[in-house]
């Protein structure tokens, strides 16, 4: 529903909006290397699965990168379509990809270390932490605790689909906003429910958050490098802080299908503003590589948060009805469905207006999947189906499904 909103707001605004023939091509590095062994030539599995995405490349998707990892067959990563679609630049396995939600499931394993280190409570009130500007006008923010931040159970409002945003977003994909702008979106809006009702996913929580750690560590972006990125190996993850930010090294050119024709529209500029405005909910980028060693780090090797910290974190409680047989779960900055024969995805998706991922973990098989593509996901369109659609959704099967039923 809600992209399709977006897609109406798309249609009006966009007629209006000149940066939309500013988008423009932006240089992608075509001379890359990579600084991680790489067997996936000698993996069993690897026609089937370079078949996969061959498959999606010729339905549409500009570019696509995967790794599968299971503990009986190791690691498999490879690439299909372009970085650049105007210069033809292959997609290469050093290239860079915009997070967008992923941020969140580090988001708040960063959150849980400074737990550990008792720095922070999770019950702690989240008023304690931010300006009474932002209490004194956002609903439950006198109420709502670090933990209804991270498991979204906060009841405050989502900035990001509130109509005054989104009338003023894509009518300028290239506008400035602070924080402060963003919030003010939702200030004196009712409450969705009250604190710890149920489950509801929002943005605003993880906002919010950033500025609970920018308060108890001195800047968020610095405590994912320092307690995340620097100790896990991950030297091709950037946010905020790290050389080259919001364009590193590798990052490719995005695309979305703004009117969901499957006419795609380079739109570069307009993702890398974005990740410049936005703190904790979205800005991150990364290698598909790096996602899956912060992903075996957590979840396989259990060595970034300790076991208390990880039930914590994998507390889930139901996110909404159960679909066709799957349920539904949210825990703190990551979800669970659970298929109908069982099978349990625990999971963060992304969609922006460059960026679709899946990055997936599961633990009855101890196994990781990682997806990034270079197109927007959060618009409804054939291309965002292909890759984002899955069962019990209402939609056909995604590349994630296809993936699953080849390996499980």
């Amino acid at each position: 529903m809600r992209s399709q909103l977006l897609s109406a707001f798309i249609l009006i605004f966009s007629i209006l909006n000149f940066s939309c023939k500013k988008a423009g091509n932006l240089p992608v590095d075509l001379n890359g290397s990579i600084d991680f062994e790489n067997h996936s030539a000698e993996h069993p599995d690897k026609e089937k699965f370079q078949n996969i995405l061959n498959k999606y490349k010729k339905d549409g998707i500009p570019g696509v990168s995967m790794l599968v990892y299971t503990p009986e067959k190791g690691m498999w990563i490879g690439t299909a379509g372009y970085s650049s679609i105007e210069d033809k630049v292959p997609m290469k396995l050093f290239n860079v990809f915009h997070s967008a939600s992923v941020i969140k499931t580090y988001m708040s394993v960063a959150t849980l270390k400074l737990a550990e280190e008792g720095k922070l409570k999770l019950s702690d009130k989240i008023d304690q932490y931010l300006p009474a500007a932002y209490s004194d006008n956002i609903a439950n923010a006198h109420e709502a605790t670090i933990l209804n931040l991270l498991n979204h159970s906060s009841g405050i409002p989502d900035f990001l689909f509130e109509s005054s945003h989104e009338t003023d977003y894509y009518n300028n994909f290239y506008a400035t906003f602070s924080t402060t702008d963003y919030l003010k979106y939702i200030y004196h809006k009712k409450a969705l429910f009250q604190v710890g009702e149920k489950f509801e996913y929002c943005n605003t929580n993880y906002m919010l958050l950033a500025l609970v750690l920018d308060k108890v560590y001195g800047s968020h972006a610095s405590l994912l490098t320092d307690r995340i990125f620097k100790p896990y190996g991950l030297l091709h993850s950037y946010y905020k802080d790290e050389t080259g930010y919001p364009a590193p090294f590798g990052t490719v050119n995005t695309y979305v299908d703004l009117y969901g024709d499957g006419k795609l529209q380079n739109s570069s500029g307009w993702e890398r503003n974005f990740a410049k405005n936005n703190i904790g909910h979205d800005g991150m980028l990364f290698t598909t590589h790096d996602c899956f060693l912060f992903f075996k780090a957590l979840f396989i090797d259990r060595k970034i948060i300790n076991g208390q910290s990880l039930q914590t974190m994998l507390d889930f409680k139901p996110a909404r009805d159960p679909i066709n047989g799957y349920s539904f779960e949210g825990a703190l900055g990551i979800e669970r469905i659970t298929s109908p024969k069982g099978l349990q995805r625990i999971y963060h998706v992304g969609a922006s207006l460059g960026g679709a991922n899946w990055v997936c973990y599961y633990p009855q098989k101890n196994a990781v999947i990682v997806i990034n593509a270079n197109f927007g996901g959060i618009i409804d369109s054939p291309i965002a189906n292909m890759f984002l659609g899955y069962k019990g959704r209402g939609k056909t099967d995604g590349i994630l499904e296809a993936v699953e039923a080849a390996i499980f």
